[in-house]
C-alpha cells in the first residue's frame, strides 16, 4: 500500500497500489518509473501527474537511527558502545541506509541499549563509563 500527495490537492492524500516498474534505476538520476493503480472515481486525478509517493515498506525487523559520532571504526566490524550498569560493552552492528549525519542500525542493538555518544577509538569493553541522561532541545538547566 501506498499513499500520494498531489500539489494540486495539498490536504488530500490519495491511496495506491503498486502495479508494476520498468525494473530498471537510472544510473543518473537513481529513480525508478513506476505505475501506480489509484482510485479515481471523480476523475479528478489527471494520468501522468507529478506526485509525492509514500511507500508503506514492511521492516523484517526494528532499525534505529543513531547520530554518526556513536560508531566505533574497527578494522573490520562497526561497532558502537552501550553503557550497562557504567560499564561499557561493544557491540557490533549490522549498517543500514546512511543519512549524513545519522545512520539507520538494523541488527545488534536491542531498543533498551544505552548507546554512547562520542566514544574514544580506545574504548574497551569492561571500560567504566558515567551515565548521563540525555539533553533535549530546549530543555533547562
Amino acid at each position: 500500500m501506498l499513499t500520494l500527495v498531489l500539489a494540486e490537492f495539498p490536504r488530500r492524500r490519495f491511496s495506491g497500489k503498486l502495479a508494476r516498474t520498468s525494473e530498471a534505476i537510472n544510473m543518473t538520476t537513481r529513480t525508478l518509473l513506476v505505475e501506480i493503480d489509484v482510485g479515481n472515481p471523480t476523475n479528478r486525478l489527471l494520468s501522468g501527474s507529478f506526485a509525492e509517493v509514500h511507500l508503506k515498506v514492511p521492516s523484517e525487523s526494528s532499525t534505529f537511527l543513531l547520530p554518526v559520532d556513536t560508531l566505533i571504526f574497527r578494522s573490520d566490524k562497526l561497532q558502537v558502545g552501550v553503557g550497562n550498569d557504567c560499564k561499557a560493552n561493544l557491540v557490533d552492528v549490522t549498517p543500514g541506509h546512511d543519512f549524513g549525519e545519522e545512520i539507520e542500525i538494523i541488527a545488534g542493538l536491542q531498543a533498551n541499549d544505552q548507546v554512547i555518544v562520542n566514544p574514544p577509538d580506545s574504548l574497551v569493553s569492561g571500560q567504566a563509563v558515567s551515565i548521563e541522561q540525555a539533553s533535549l532541545p530546549g530543555d533547562r538547566k
